[in-house]
Parts: structure tokens; C-alpha cells; sequence
């Protein structure tokens, strides 16, 4: 992935996270950048959720664990973070700090 920075010139890559069946979602405002992978092997098999300031590429949370992602979205507000594993666990993340609101099974 290339995120260019429009208007400023440069950019910044995410090399070797996505894989196939992985995806990636900015919040709402713009500021942050996910990315996920379904695939446990495509990276680290402890970093399957990602999360990258898009104006930097400065990587400000790593969420999940291993099972791997199978989809994820910021809320509309852009305050919570909902990621579902491919092992069928849903969580919830307050953006603000990164901590778990909730989980489903």
C-alpha cells in the first residue's frame, strides 16, 4: 500500500501486511489508517490489525492477535474501531486509547 500525501508531495508504504483477503479503512476524519489481513502468515502472526497515522505512516496501534481479520471499520463518530477475526470473535476498540469496549463470540 502507497498513501501519497496530496497537496504536500511524498508519501509513505506499508510494505508486506496486506495479503489476499485483507483490506484496509480510514476513520472518518481522515487522520488514521487500517489495515488487516485475513491471512495469519502475511506478516507477523501477532499483528493482524494495524493501525498508521495517514499523514506520517507512523504506526500507532497493532490489534488482534492471531487468528487474523477478516473485515474492520471505524464508527461513523470515528471513536470506535470494530474489527471480526476470521475465527469468528467480533471486537470493539476505543480509538482514543486503543483498549477493548467489547467482544462477541
Amino acid at each position: 500500500v502507497e498513501v501519497s500525501r496530496l497537496g504536500r508531495g511524498g508519501c509513505w508504504r506499508i510494505s508486506g501486511f496486506l495479503s489476499s483477503g485483507g483490506g484496509l479503512a480510514f476513520s472518518p476524519d481522515g487522520r488514521l489508517l487500517a489495515t488487516w489481513s485475513e491471512n495469519p502468515f502475511a506478516s507477523s502472526p501477532t499483528d493482524h490489525v494495524a493501525v498508521w497515522e495517514a499523514a506520517t505512516g507512523r504506526c500507532v496501534a497493532r490489534l488482534l492477535g492471531k487468528q487474523g481479520a477478516g473485515s474492520a471499520a471505524f464508527s461513523p463518530d470515528g471513536r470506535t474501531f470494530a474489527a471480526a477475526s476470521s475465527g469468528g470473535v467480533i471486537r470493539l476498540w476505543e480509538v482514543a486509547t486503543w483498549t477493548v469496549r467489547a467482544e462477541f463470540r
